[in-house]
């Protein structure tokens, strides 16, 4: 098997385990801070980011088709700062999940919560769908 191969599969591996352990981290904050049963929103937060990333894909694969390596490098790196950012991010923002139905505000802090939690899963969702779908002959 080629070198190239195993940075591939090295990539995968390192980028799986770090979403699982990202949403592990989440899991736990949300159980401290919340009440317990708003942890299973996470999962919804996971699927919608990597569902989003998926969709990044489609739409600029065919400007980025040329520059694999830099764009993995890039995006992963993105990726790696957007864990810390998102999570230092979500400790400031003030939002009481009782008021969410009933004031405004409450729903902004709602989305903004939800949308930065999103983003590492959308990067990571950029980067598997990227590879899958450059890579395939290789995987």
């Amino acid at each position: 098997m080629k070198f190239e191969n195993w940075i591939i599969f090295i990539g995968i591996f390192i980028t799986s385990l770090a979403v699982l352990a990202f949403e592990s981290t989440i899991n736990r904050l949300f159980a401290l801070v919340f009440y317990y049963h708003f942890a299973f929103m996470i999962f919804s937060i996971a699927l919608f980011g990597l569902g989003a990333g998926g969709l990044m894909v489609f739409f600029v694969n065919r400007f980025l088709k040329n520059f694999k390596f830099g764009t993995l490098m890039i995006v992963t790196l993105l990726f790696a700062v957007s864990i810390t950012f998102s999570i230092l991010m979500i400790n400031t923002i003030d939002l009481k999940m009782d008021l969410v139905v009933t004031s405004v505000v409450q729903q902004k802090n709602f989305m903004k919560f939800f949308l930065t939690l999103a983003l590492p899963f959308a990067l990571s969702g950029f980067i598997l769908s990227f590879i899958f779908t450059n890579f395939s002959d290789r995987i």
